[in-house]
Protein backbone atom coordinates (compact mmCIF):
# COMPACT_ATOMS: atom_id res chain seq x y z
CA UNK A 1 0.00 0.00 0.00
CA UNK A 2 2.63 2.51 1.04
CA UNK A 3 4.37 1.90 -2.34
CA UNK A 4 1.48 2.65 -4.32
CA UNK A 5 1.35 -0.45 -6.00
CA UNK A 6 -2.61 -1.14 -6.20
CA UNK A 7 -2.11 -4.80 -7.78
CA UNK A 8 0.09 -6.16 -4.81
CA UNK A 9 -1.92 -4.63 -2.40
CA UNK A 10 -5.18 -5.88 -3.45
CA UNK A 11 -3.43 -9.62 -4.26
CA UNK A 12 -1.55 -9.40 -0.82
CA UNK A 13 -4.87 -8.47 1.12
CA UNK A 14 -6.95 -10.74 -0.65
CA UNK A 15 -4.71 -13.76 -0.01
CA UNK A 16 -4.17 -12.70 3.81
CA UNK A 17 -7.69 -12.53 3.94
CA UNK A 18 -8.47 -16.57 2.76
CA UNK A 19 -5.90 -17.37 5.97
CA UNK A 20 -8.00 -15.07 8.00
CA UNK A 21 -11.39 -14.62 6.98
CA UNK A 22 -13.25 -12.89 10.05
CA UNK A 23 -10.28 -10.23 10.70
CA UNK A 24 -12.24 -6.49 10.33
CA UNK A 25 -8.84 -4.98 9.23
CA UNK A 26 -8.12 -7.22 6.71
CA UNK A 27 -11.68 -7.06 5.02
CA UNK A 28 -12.03 -3.12 5.05
CA UNK A 29 -7.71 -3.17 3.78
CA UNK A 30 -9.10 -5.85 1.20
CA UNK A 31 -11.93 -3.36 -0.21
CA UNK A 32 -10.04 0.00 -0.33
CA UNK A 33 -7.17 -2.22 -2.30
CA UNK A 34 -10.10 -3.82 -4.50
CA UNK A 35 -11.28 -0.37 -5.57
CA UNK A 36 -8.03 1.31 -5.78
CA UNK A 37 -6.93 -1.35 -8.28
CA UNK A 38 -9.99 -0.83 -10.34
CA UNK A 39 -11.29 -4.45 -9.07
CA UNK A 40 -14.76 -3.58 -8.85
CA UNK A 41 -16.22 -7.41 -8.68
CA UNK A 42 -13.92 -7.65 -5.59
CA UNK A 43 -14.77 -4.52 -4.23
CA UNK A 44 -18.85 -4.85 -4.30
CA UNK A 45 -18.67 -8.57 -3.07
CA UNK A 46 -16.79 -7.28 0.13
CA UNK A 47 -18.60 -4.50 0.55
CA UNK A 48 -21.40 -6.44 2.67
CA UNK A 49 -18.52 -7.10 5.01
CA UNK A 50 -17.54 -4.00 5.48
CA UNK A 51 -20.91 -3.02 6.13
CA UNK A 52 -21.93 -5.13 8.38
CA UNK A 53 -19.41 -4.03 10.99
CA UNK A 54 -19.52 -0.80 10.17
CA UNK A 55 -22.75 0.46 9.06
CA UNK A 56 -21.62 3.99 8.16
CA UNK A 57 -19.02 3.27 5.68
CA UNK A 58 -20.15 5.75 2.89
CA UNK A 59 -17.65 3.99 0.51
CA UNK A 60 -18.85 0.56 0.85
CA UNK A 61 -22.37 2.14 0.64
CA UNK A 62 -21.08 4.32 -2.62
CA UNK A 63 -20.00 1.07 -3.51
CA UNK A 64 -23.19 -0.85 -3.51
CA UNK A 65 -25.44 1.76 -4.59
CA UNK A 66 -22.75 2.13 -8.13
CA UNK A 67 -23.31 -1.87 -8.23
CA UNK A 68 -26.80 -1.43 -7.98
CA UNK A 69 -27.38 1.75 -10.36
CA UNK A 70 -25.10 -0.41 -13.04
CA UNK A 71 -27.90 -3.33 -12.84
CA UNK A 72 -30.61 -0.84 -12.82
CA UNK A 73 -32.07 -1.30 -9.82
CA UNK A 74 -32.25 2.56 -9.12
CA UNK A 75 -34.45 2.40 -5.83
CA UNK A 76 -32.34 0.17 -4.07
CA UNK A 77 -29.30 2.44 -5.45
CA UNK A 78 -30.92 5.66 -4.50
CA UNK A 79 -31.54 4.05 -0.72
CA UNK A 80 -27.54 2.48 -0.99
CA UNK A 81 -26.38 6.35 -1.67
CA UNK A 82 -28.63 7.51 1.18
CA UNK A 83 -27.04 5.80 4.07
CA UNK A 84 -23.53 6.09 5.72
CA UNK A 85 -21.15 8.73 4.99
CA UNK A 86 -22.86 11.52 6.28
CA UNK A 87 -20.53 15.05 5.47
CA UNK A 88 -18.06 12.68 3.93
CA UNK A 89 -20.33 11.67 1.27
CA UNK A 90 -21.17 15.44 0.44
CA UNK A 91 -17.03 16.21 0.32
CA UNK A 92 -16.53 12.78 -1.56
CA UNK A 93 -19.58 14.11 -4.29
CA UNK A 94 -18.07 17.37 -4.23
CA UNK A 95 -14.14 16.16 -5.27
CA UNK A 96 -16.10 13.95 -7.91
Amino acid sequence: GSERDTLAASTFFREALRDDPNNLDLIDRAFVAALANGNMAEAVSLAPRVIAHDKNNGLAHLTRGVDLFKNRRYAAARTEFAKGGGERRQALAAAL
